[in-house]
């Protein structure tokens, strides 16, 4: 497979301006045309300005729609190359899910009357020759000059990007006129930072992969695969076509081919759908005759899971057919297989000889009556070889059944910013306690499966607080790397979630990191000014630096809540009451509490039985009396 023969979902979406002839033109116009670059990847294109009309109509369609609001769920924007935007981030082929999936507004939620105007304004170039003398036309070329320079980036990045980075559909608007217009600078500004917001875009890396590419920065081509794997490491697209690429331009580099090869496998190699990476990687060991490795991971490949597995036993046995075994297996394995089978059938023979030899007649070959050849020899060796493997197929065949049902649930398996319907959720949900039962404690399995769920719910935070939960109870594997990567890949999307980072402060303490368990709480305060499991957290801290009494302070006074308060007055007055034996404090923080934040019993009875108790060890049996009469009169 060639790098440069892309599919139809690789290419980037290109709306086409139609071109000046440069003999037309005034040689101050040549200087001031943006570049259209002609070329995708190093393959020429030879579509016309029609298709690019056609997508200018389309747009159009959609904005009117949305004005009207008549529903655009049935137009999907297709550019010429035939690349549909109802999945703009994925090349798996899954259709939406939902109606708001489906709705076209998904890939266009930006600036409609920003790419009106821009569908106008080419559509009166289109059609600039009809009814124009030749000043007029020439005033329209300026005017088209003009407006392919990049006003409208400073103006969208000023305006748009830089103070609501959060609008997707104003992004994908962006990088679609980035592309188009093919100035390097402002198409790496643009990438740059949506892949930093939406590193889980695989798509958008390998546009931006094909941007640098067809701009001849083969350093920086490669630099943002290597980027991309590094943010999406088991993304199967995403390796196959970095894989395509070395394959294709660094043939030479042999060691390094299947290095990477293997770093795919490890990363990727149980995916459900890797069944491409694996004969990509076999079809290679084969086109450089490295045939014993290409046998290797048939073995590997037919004990694995995979979508295709039944082809996958299919390709195997016919490799060992077409191939020569004495090139596929060591020598050792080769001499042993064979003489197995020589002396087998030397048995064979042995008992012919005796019992039937005088029935042959005579001038027949007696070895070749009993089959004795070496053609014979080899077709054994070969049945042999796959039936050692039957029973291997027949267990992978029972994993793929048992896991069929929650693949074929998964209908978008990618990264989206639209919710999931509660359907994909659940099984998910279900997949992974299903994982985690049956693997038999397979810990690569199970922790490939909560990657794969965690591109598409990665915004949702149960599905994080489930994967930590797992890893703490790993105990046969040092899993402390994994989890310091998890807790900082949760909390990079969700960085204000309370338990995600009670959680982390908990991990830190354990990993001796007070100072970021520290720096953690402070933050957790900011968040969660009231939240009472931040505060128990932070007074396990303090207690531990000898500090609490400045903590029951601080939160005192800093807190509007009443049941708050009420809380940490409770356990302030007994901390200095049974720690520091000042009863009278005590009594006078309950005191102060209840009157300064007008606490009723309503709001907190606890902090009322606290003051039952001091004033028990305070005054006299009938002032007690009393204060308990009052509390009930109260209540």
């Amino acid at each position: 497979m060639n790098i440069d023969s892309k599919s139809k979902q690789d290419e980037g979406l290109t709306i086409k301006s139609g071109k000046i002839d440069d003999n037309e033109q005034n040689p101050e116009d040549k200087v001031t045309s943006a570049k259209i670059t002609t070329q995708e990847d190093g393959t020429d294109n030879k579509e016309s300005g029609k298709s690019s009309c056609k997508l200018a109509i389309k747009k159009e369609m959609c904005i009117k729609n949305e004005q009207s609001g008549e529903s655009s769920t049935n137009n999907s924007f297709e550019d010429e190359m035939g690349m549909n935007y109802s999945t703009f981030d994925s090349d798996d082929r899954h259709q939406p899910t939902n109606t708001e999936e489906r709705h076209t507004d998904e890939m266009w939620l930006g600036n409609f009357e920003t790419l009106e105007n821009t569908v106008n304004s080419r559509k009166r170039y289109q059609n600039q020759d009809e009814g124009l003398d030749d000043s007029e036309k020439y005033i329209l070329k300026k005017i088209k000059i003009e407006d392919t320079g990049t006003d409208w980036f400073d103006d969208m990045w000023t305006f748009h990007l830089k103070y609501n980075s959060s609008n997707f559909g104003e992004w994908v608007n962006i990088l679609c006129m980035v592309d188009e217009n093919n100035i390097e600078v402002n198409a790496r500004i643009a990438y740059t930072k949506f892949l930093e917001l939406y590193p889980l875009c695989y798509g958008y890396w390998k546009k931006y992969a094909n941007f640098e590419k067809r701009n001849n920065n083969m350093d920086k081509f490669e630099k943002v695969l290597e980027d991309g794997l590094i943010a999406i490491p088991i993304s199967v697209d995403l390796w196959i076509y970095y894989m395509t690429y070395l394959k294709t331009e660094r043939p030479a580099e042999v060691v390094h081919i299947r290095n990477e090869f293997e770093r795919s496998l490890n990363l990727c190699g149980l995916d459900y759908h890797s069944d491409q990476l694996w004969h990509d990687y076999i079809s290679w060991e084969v086109e450089i005759n490295e045939l014993y490795n290409a046998a290797q991971l048939y073995y590997r490949l037919i004990s694995t899971p995979t979508s295709n597995y039944l082809n996958n036993f299919f390709k195997f046995q016919e490799f060992i057919f077409t191939k020569l075994p004495g090139e596929y297996l060591e020598r050792e394995e080769y001499t042993k297989r064979r003489n197995i089978i020589i002396r087998s059938l030397e048995t064979t023979h042995n008992n012919i000889e005796s019992s039937n030899y005088e029935s042959i007649p005579p001038g027949e070959d007696f070895y070749q009556k009993t089959e004795f050849t070496e053609d014979n020899i080899m077709f054994l060796l070969r049945v042999g070889i796959i039936n050692d493997w039957q029973d291997s197929h027949k267990k992978t065949g029972k994993q793929f059944e048992s896991r069929k049902i929650f693949e074929e649930n998964i209908r978008r398996p990618h990264f989206h910013v639209n919710e999931l319907d509660s359907a994909q959720i659940e099984n998910w949900d279900n997949y992974i306690k299903f994982e985690r039962r049956e693997s038999g404690g397979n810990h690569e399995r199970i922790v490939h499966l909560y990657e794969r769920c965690l591109i598409t719910c990665v915004y949702y935070e149960e599905f994080w607080l489930n994967y930590l939960e797992y890893l703490s109870i790993v105990k046969h594997i040092d899993v402390a790397d994994l989890l310091t990567d998890v807790f900082g890949r949760s909390l990079c999307y969700h960085p204000k979630s309370l338990q995600l980072n009670l959680k982390y402060i908990d991990f830190c303490e354990t990993q001796g990191l007070e100072n970021i368990a520290d720096e953690t709480i402070r933050q957790l305060e900011v968040d969660h000014p009231d939240s009472m499991e931040v505060s128990i957290k932070n007074i396990n801290l303090a207690r531990k630096y000898g500090t609490l009494g400045t903590v029951y302070k601080h939160y005192l006074n800093s807190s509007q809540s009443k049941s708050f308060s009420s809380y940490i007055a409770v356990r302030y007055a007994r901390f200095v009451w049974k720690h520091d034996r000042q009863l009278n404090l005590a009594y006078d923080i309950v005191c102060d509490t209840i009157r300064n934040k007008d606490v009723s019993v309503d709001d907190s009875l606890e902090i009322y039985t606290t003051l039952v108790e001091l004033e028990m060890e305070l005054n006299p049996k009938d002032h007690v009396l009393n204060t308990i009469d009052d509390l009930i009169y109260i209540g």
